[in-house]
């Protein structure tokens, strides 16, 4: 009984070691089979890339043609949009200083206002004491 427990014992030993033998076979294929897409790609990635060529006919000259307009025509739209930005922003900077130079010449018209509001007040307040202290109320006195 004891020889065939060990009989059975080493067969599951073997089995064991072949099952192990067997997963790690198929790692190192599975890893050479994942990396042969790989290689397949590039080589018709580079036969694609060689037999590309078409002959040049009419119709692929014009779409070479349109295609250069188009970029020169891109180009130009940039450069426009570089030139309109810049004078939006020259116009901006000139806008603001005549904002600034409008608002101090304002100040300034309030300041001068204000001022002859203060001299009107001061001659208003002169006049009535001047008529206060003299003896003819009712009549109109002008002063050369």
């Amino acid at each position: 009984m004891e020889r065939e427990a060990r009989i059975v014992k080493e067969k599951h030993a073997v089995h064991v070691v072949a099952l192990s033998l067997g997963i790690f076979v198929l790692g190192l294929v599975s890893a050479q089979v994942s990396a042969f897409p790989n290689r397949i790609d590039r080589q018709l990635a580079l036969v694609t890339g060689i037999n590309a060529a078409v002959a040049p006919n009419p119709i692929n000259t014009l779409a070479d043609q349109l295609s250069q307009k188009e970029q020169t025509l891109t180009e130009r739209e940039q450069a426009l949009q570089q030139q309109e930005s810049s004078l939006r922003t020259m116009l901006q900077d000139e806008m603001a200083k005549e904002r600034q130079t409008l608002l101090w010449e304002v100040s300034v018209a309030i300041g001068v206002l204000l001022v002859l509001i203060g001299i009107n007040y001061y001659l208003d307040f002169l006049r009535r004491n001047g008529e206060e202290g003299s003896s003819r109320h009712g009549e109109l006195q002008t002063r050369l």
